[in-house]
């Protein structure tokens, strides 16, 4: 599942009138999800609950134990605060900025651990501040950062609502300069009621020919 995909899709399909009224039903992967065009410029994903979620434990990469969280938010998804991670074992220093911090280094190393495989796994590395998450996202497939992930950035929120206590909805900026949105509602562990909101935008229109890529 691809989160920002899916407000991507809906603005298209509204755009191009495959629905009329501001919300929309669709399927994907066989599961039944939904969405609504906010404004012009806005579109929000309501995502199914959770199918998985741990927190606190620890993955062995580069000499050191760094405590990590997981949530499948549709994809799966390994949430790590930069504090959490060492930059000088030797000295016990911590990363401080999300600028700095080697994200292709370390996700890739993660998304090929043994801990994850065989499917691998998204790597998310996040800084909180004044109740803001800023978020770096290392994304199988692509095998490399991304400017933003949708699922992502839902699976750090709720990460965040519990190892730090923020509340829905919160604040997500990408490494692209997006701001995302993450609301959902937690009871008796579990969270529900899940959506990311966000922008879309078009950035040219084309075409193509079926029978040229067959």
């Amino acid at each position: 599942l691809c989160g920002n995909g899916a407000r991507c899709a809906i603005k298209f399909a509204h755009l191009t009138g495959k629905f009329s009224s501001s919300q929309t039903r669709f399927i994907s992967n066989g599961e039944m999800f939904s969405g609504e065009v906010v404004n012009s410029e806005i579109v929000k994903f309501y995502l199914n609950p959770s199918k998985k979620i741990k927190f606190n434990f620890k993955i062995k990469i580069f000499g050191q134990l760094i405590n990590a969280c997981y949530a499948d938010t549709g994809s799966p998804h390994v949430v790590i605060k930069i504090c959490d991670v060492l930059e000088d074992v030797s000295q016990h220093k911590s990363f401080y900025t999300l600028e700095e911090f080697p994200v292709l280094e370390l996700g890739k190393a993660i998304r090929y651990h043994n801990d994850f495989m065989p499917s691998g796994t998204n790597v998310n590395f996040i800084e909180i501040k004044e109740n803001e998450i800023f978020i770096r996202t290392y994304e199988r497939g692509v095998e490399d950062e991304t400017l933003a992930c949708g699922t992502g950035s839902t699976a750090a929120a709720i990460v965040a609502s519990v190892t730090d206590n923020l509340k829905p909805p919160i604040k997500l900026i990408t490494k692209g300069g997006e701001i995302l949105s993450v609301d959902f509602k937690y009871e008796k562990n579990n969270f529900y009621n899940l959506s990311l909101t966000g922008p879309a935008k078009v950035i040219f229109t084309g075409s193509f020919l079926l029978n040229s890529y067959s």
